[in-house]
């Protein structure tokens, strides 16, 4: 059983409250073998809420990075086929409460009012995956150090039951939008420091064209399960 605490910037020209996504914990399972790392993750905390003017970056960000969302389900699996090299992919499934108005609404107006509504989001990635052990290239046997290198295909989806409200708040008739992700990860023990660039088609405020993405985390074992038919020496890159 794992744990997880992660804070994610994407905005690093303005690094404060508003670049920033909450600080989101996790906990969940993992199960590893020579060849496959799966994981599945659920983030606990309250319901979030996204409170912005139509348009503005703060809805679009809000799509931009996967698994930031209390009450938000994630899978991600890992393999090894040769070398540390293979196929990896994710899925997350989340919800947000989002609050809109119209910038240019007169003060007073029914326009200039927030406007409430509940949304579902979907996110999915499959890309090609390199990890490298440090530690163990390094021949050092008390610490674990590495290096992930991913470079794939990346979507995302936002539905609500009026389509025409999240059309107000993102400035746009798409809900769908992909593209390409980049992302590399230096993990020291219980450290995670990670920093992407996913590159979203459409017109998106905080969302389309070239974002750049850093994370600090860390993350531990609560309970380690191990079974004794098997080395616990699994997904070891550089193996054959």
């Amino acid at each position: 059983m794992l744990g997880n605490a992660a804070v994610r910037f994407a905005n690093l020209s303005q690094i404060d409250s508003d670049a920033a996504t909450s600080g989101t914990g996790s906990a969940g399972i993992e199960f590893e073998t020579k060849r496959l790392v799966v994981r599945v993750m659920y983030v606990t905390g309250s319901a979030r809420e996204i409170n912005a003017s139509e348009g503005d970056a703060g809805f679009g960000r809000s799509i931009l990075i996967p698994n930031t969302a209390p009450n938000s389900f994630w899978f991600d699996a890992r393999t090894n086929i040769w070398r540390g090299l293979g196929p990896r992919a994710y899925f997350n499934a989340s919800g947000s409460t989002w609050k809109s108005s119209d910038p240019e609404a007169a003060v007073g107006t029914p326009e200039a009012l927030p406007r409430q509504f509940d949304v579902t989001q979907i996110s999915f990635g499959a890309s090609l995956s390199y990890m490298l052990d440090l530690s163990r290239a390094a021949g050092i046997n008390d610490q674990s150090i590495h290096l992930i290198f991913d470079a794939g295909y990346g979507l995302r989806r936002v539905d609500a039951d009026d389509a025409t409200l999240i059309a107000g708040a993102l400035g746009s008739n798409n809900q769908t939008f992909h593209g390409f992700e980049a992302s590399v990860m230096m993990r020291v023990n219980a450290l995670r420091v990670s920093a992407g660039v996913p590159i979203f088609g459409g017109d998106v405020a905080g969302l389309s064209g070239p974002k750049f993405v850093l994370t600090l985390g860390v993350e531990g074992s609560f309970y380690d399960i191990v079974s004794p038919s098997r080395d616990r020496q699994a997904f070891v890159p550089g193996d054959d």
